[in-house]
């Protein structure tokens, strides 16, 4: 299986010139945790968006796993589903999906995030921590910044899936690109149980600004 890595890298965005930043604070939504099985999903969004007029979105068709001081492109199985998952998901919402080279409104990037010792996991943290895997010229930006201030937190003794959503649509006059939702999974589902997959992007899709839109 080809294996693309549709990830921005804060080591060009630092010479770029494109930042790109969570949601303000003041209009972030964090949505109540949802349990299902032994599985958390746990979502939060700027509450004023309106995406009514976003059309095309490109779902990333790799994972980057992060362990410690350790990082990876891969995909597991249980990945895979998730990715086919949102791909049909977002179809039936009236999206349409396509690869990266299409120029989409939207993008959404999905990432292991896993520790050797118990704790929290701060969403914001990794971006910065593993800028190779982090280039705005991906999405067609020669020049970018990273910023983001989603702060969701999670117990990583199983590790978590993040999802971001990116806009690229209103690339802001001061050149950053917008992560404009966060959601996380950690328990069974993130790895084992693919069976989960399917109820957990549903729950993920309706904890988002996605799930109203029909383009």
């Amino acid at each position: 299986m080809k294996i693309t890595l549709l990830k921005i890298s804060i080591a060009a965005i630092l010479v770029s010139g494109i930042t790109i930043i969570g949601c303000k604070k003041e209009t972030t939504v964090q949505t109540p945790t949802t349990t299902l099985d032994s599985s958390k999903v746990t979502t939060q969004y700027n509450s004023s968006l309106d995406l009514s007029n976003y059309s095309t979105i490109a779902v990333s068709d790799s994972v980057l796993g992060v362990s410690g001081t350790n990082d990876t492109a891969e995909l597991t199985s249980t990945e895979a589903i998730y990715v086919q998952a949102f791909k049909d998901s977002l179809a039936a919402r009236g999206f349409t999906v396509v690869p990266l080279s299409s120029h989409p409104d939207l993008v959404l990037n999905i990432s292991r995030i896993s520790a050797t010792s118990n704790g929290n996991i701060d969403s914001t943290n990794y971006w910065n921590s593993y800028a190779t895997f982090y280039n705005p010229s991906l999405y067609g930006f020669a020049n970018a910044t990273y910023s983001n201030s989603f702060t969701t937190n999670n117990q990583v003794s199983t590790g978590v899936l993040s999802f971001e959503l990116l806009d690229l649509k209103n690339v802001s006059m001061l050149n950053r690109i917008s992560i404009i939702w966060n959601g996380q999974v950690s328990g069974s589902a993130t790895y084992q149980n693919g069976s989960l997959v399917k109820q957990v992007v549903g729950i993920l899709l309706e904890k988002s600004p996605l799930h109203h839109t029909t383009p």
